[in-house]
C-alpha cells in the first residue's frame, strides 16, 4: 500500500541512522538513536505515525520553536497494511502505532526544492551515524508544489493506545536495532569486503569475454597463416575466463550463505556455523551475544565501569551454567573480569585459549574506539576478528555504528548483496515482531532488557495442581488470542468469509458467517466436544463497558499489549449445550486453539 509521511529535515539524520520512523512518543523513551523528534501539523497525537494516501501539503509544527534551519520532506512508503495494522481514520488518512522499517525497495524521499536537498545532504556528511545516504541517493526526488494536496485531519478522532503498548513496541524496536547492528558488523567484517573484491573481479572477467569473442570472429574471417594459432589461443582464454568466472560466482554465493546465519527465537539469538573452530566456541559466542543484547549501550553518556563489570559477571554466570564451575571457559572469563575490574592488572591475550573470549577481551577493552579495537585485534593477531565487531554491533546497535564501517559496502557496485542483506534483515525483523513470545514483564536493571520474567516471581514456587492449571489455561488463552489476532485482519476475514466453511482437525467443517456486522465462527459438535462459538465483535457493536472488561480479561492472562482497535477489536467464545451457554474448560480451549490454527 503506497502511503506518504510528511516530516522535517531535522529528523533526516536519525531516520537514515536507523532506517526507520517511529511514533513521536517513542523517541524520548527508547535507549538508542536521537531523543527528540520534530513534528508537523499533520499528526494525530504523538503515539501514532500519521500517513496519507495522497502527497500532503503541510507546515512544520515546531519551526517557530526551533533554532535550526529546517525544510519539509515527504517519505513515500510501499508497506503492508496488515503487517503495520494500519487504521483508516478518515478519507486519505491512516495511522499506525508501530515503527515503520524501510529499505531501498519500498521507499522514496521527496523534496520540494533542489536547494533543500543539497543543503540536507551537505549537513548529513558531518554526522557519523548517518551512514545510509549513498544507499538511497537514487531514491531522492524533487517534486513541485502543484503535486501537493490539502488534507484535513479529524482532531477529535479517538485512538486508544496505552503506555504498556508503547513499552512493548520499544522493547522490540531495541532488540531489532541491536540485532541489525550485530548483523551488519558481522557481515561487513567477515565477508562483504571479500565479496566486493570477488564481485568486482567477476564483473571484470565477464567484460573480457565479448572482446575476445570478437577477436576470434576477426581471425576466422581473415584466415591468415596465423589465424588458427590465434583462434586456438583465444578459445582457450575464453574457456579459462568462463571457468574462473564460475569459481568467482560460486565464492560470491558462498558469501551469501555466510550472511544467512542468525536466528531469533523467543528473543534469544542463535547462530548457524559462523566459521569458529568447534561447537563449544559457538556456544560461548551465543552466550556473550545474548548477554550483550540484554545490556546494550544507552544512546547518551559514557558507561559506568560498574555496568561493564556487571555485564562480564552476567556472562560468567551463564558460562558457568553451560560449562561448569571448573571449566576453562569460566576461568578465562574470570581473567577478563579481573583485567577490567583492575586496570593495573596486566593480561596477555595468549593466556586465553578461546578465540571467542580473545575477541571479547578486545571488544570490552576498546568498545569506545573502533580504530583502537581494530589496531588491538591486528597487533595481537587475534583470529576471527568479525566476532569482536559483531559484539560491538550488538552493543552499539545499528543506530550507533559509525559510517566508516560501511564505507566499502555503500561505495561499491554491490546491489545484489545489499538486496540479500535487506531480505535477511526483514526476515529477522519479522521473527522478532511476529514469531516471538509477546513480552509481558521485564527486568528493570538493564533499561531495555528483553528477557521476560517468570510470571510466578513474587508469588512463590508454583507447586500445587490448581496453580499449574491456571498457568496452563493462560498459555492456551494466549494462544487463542494470538490466532484470533491473525484471523481478524481485514484481508484474512474477507478470505474466510468467501469460503463459508473451512475443513479443520480431521475434516471438521468450521462455519464462518456474518451476524449483524459481527462474525461468528462455529465449531460443530463432535464425538468429544459440544458445539463451540467464537464471536468477533465489530467496533460499531461494542456496548458501553465491553472494551474495559475485555482489557481486564487480557490483563488477567498476562497480555499487557492490549490495544483494542481495528474493525473487530474484541472477541468472546463459549459452548452451547441444551439451550444453555457455558464457558470452555481447558481441554475444550485446547481443542478450539487447534481448530483456529488450521484456519
Amino acid at each position: 500500500m503506497k502511503l506518504y509521511f510528511p516530516t522535517s529535515s531535522l529528523n533526516f539524520n536519525d531516520i537514515f541512522a536507523t532506517e526507520s520512523i517511529s511514533p513521536r512518543a517513542f523517541y524520548e523513551k527508547r535507549t538508542y538513536g536521537t531523543k527528540r523528534h520534530f513534528g508537523t501539523e499533520l499528526s494525530i497525537g504523538n503515539k501514532f505515525i500519521t500517513l496519507f494516501s495522497k502527497v500532503p501539503s503541510f507546515k512544520l509544527a515546531d519551526s517557530l520553536e526551533s533554532e535550526y534551519e529546517e525544510y519539509p520532506i515527504i517519505f513515500e512508503f510501499d508497506i503492508d497494511d496488515i503487517e503495520y495494522e494500519l487504521d483508516k481514520v478518515s478519507q486519505d488518512v491512516y495511522i499506525t502505532s508501530k515503527t515503520i522499517y524501510f529499505n531501498k525497495s519500498n521507499t522514496k524521499v521527496l523534496f520540494l526544492s533542489q536547494v533543500h536537498l543539497d543543503r540536507i545532504l551537505a549537513k548529513s556528511k558531518t554526522v557519523y551515524e548517518t551512514k545510509l545516504i549513498i544507499k538511497y541517493i537514487d531514491k531522492f526526488e524533487v517534486i513541485k508544489d502543484l503535486y501537493l494536496n490539502n488534507i484535513e485531519l479529524d482532531e477529535n478522532k479517538d485512538c486508544e493506545y496505552t503506555q504498556s503498548d508503547i513499552e512493548i513496541e520499544i522493547i522490540k524496536d531495541t532488540l531489532f536495532n541491536n540485532v541489525k547492528g550485530l548483523y551488519y558488523a558481522y557481515a561487513i567484517r567477515r565477508c562483504i569486503d571479500q565479496y566486493i573484491r570477488k564481485a568486482e573481479e567477476y564483473n571484470l572477467m565477464l567484460k573480457y569475454i565479448s572482446p575476445v569473442k570478437n577477436l576470434i570472429g576477426f581471425y576466422k574471417k581473415t584466415n591468415t597463416k596465423y589465424s588458427e594459432i590465434f583462434i586456438d589461443k583465444f578459445t582457450f582464454d575464453i574457456k579459462y575466463i568462463e571457468r574462473y568466472s564460475e569459481l568467482l560466482r560460486e565464492e560470491c554465493d558462498e558469501f551469501n550463505n555466510w550472511l544467512n546465519v542468525i536466528d531469533v527465537n523467543n528473543n534469544e539469538i542463535s547462530f548457524c556455523d559462523i566459521g569458529l573452530k568447534d561447537s563449544e566456541e559457538l556456544k560461548v559466542y551465543e552466550i556473550i551475544t545474548n548477554c550483550i543484547m540484554k545490556s546494550p549501550k544507552s544512546k547518551v553518556g559514557d558507561i559506568d565501569k560498574e555496568e561493564i563489570e556487571e555485564l562480564i559477571k552476567g556472562i560468567g554466570k551463564e558460562i558457568t551454567k553451560q560449562f561448569g564451575e571448573e571449566s576453562l571457559q569460566r576461568k578465562e572469563c574470570a581473567l577478563i573480569y579481573k583485567k577490567i575490574a583492575n586496570r593495573m592488572y596486566e593480561i596477555d591475550v595468549n593466556e586465553i585459549t578461546s578465540d571467542v573470549l580473545q575477541n571479547f577481551l578486545a571488544f570490552i577493552s576498546k568498545y569506545d574506539n573502533i580504530s583502537d579495537m581494530n589496531d588491538y585485534l591486528q597487533y595481537k593477531n587475534i583470529k576471527y576478528d568479525y566476532v569482536a565487531y559483531s559484539f560491538l554491533g550488538a552493543f552499539l546497535g545499528f543506530s550507533g555504528l559509525d559510517k566508516n564501517i560501511f564505507y566499502n559496502l555503500f561505495n561499491s557496485s554491490n546491489e545484489k548483496i545489499l538486496e540479500t542483506i535487506d531480505n535477511n534483515l526483514d526476515k529477522l525483523r519479522k521473527e522478532i515482531y511476529f514469531k516471538n513470545e509477546e513480552p509481558s514483564k521485564y527486568e528493570e536493571n538493564s533499561g531495555g532488557t528483553l528477557e521476560p520474567i517468570d510470571a510466578t516471581e513474587n508469588k512463590g514456587v508454583v507447586d500445587d495442581v490448581e496453580s499449574k492449571n491456571v498457568l496452563e489455561d493462560n498459555v492456551v488463552k494466549k494462544g487463542i488470542y494470538e490466532e484470533i489476532q491473525r484471523i481478524r485482519k481485514d484481508k484474512k476475514i474477507k478470505d474466510i468469509l468467501k469460503k463459508s466453511f473451512i475443513d479443520v482437525k480431521s475434516r471438521i467443517q468450521v462455519k464462518i458467517e456474518n451476524l449483524e456486522s459481527n462474525i461468528r465462527i462455529t465449531v460443530p459438535e463432535s464425538e468429544n466436544f459440544k458445539t463451540m462459538y467464537v464471536y468477533l465483535i465489530h467496533k460499531d457493536s461494542i456496548q458501553e463497558g465491553e472494551r474495559e472488561e475485555f482489557k481486564k480479561q487480557l490483563n488477567d492472562i498476562g497480555i499487557i499489549n492490549n490495544r483494542i482497535q481495528g474493525n473487530y477489536p474484541i472477541y468472546r467464545y463459549n459452548k452451547f449445550f441444551e439451550d444453555n451457554v457455558f464457558t470452555l474448560n481447558l481441554e475444550e480451549e485446547e481443542f478450539l486453539l487447534e481448530c483456529l490454527k488450521d484456519m
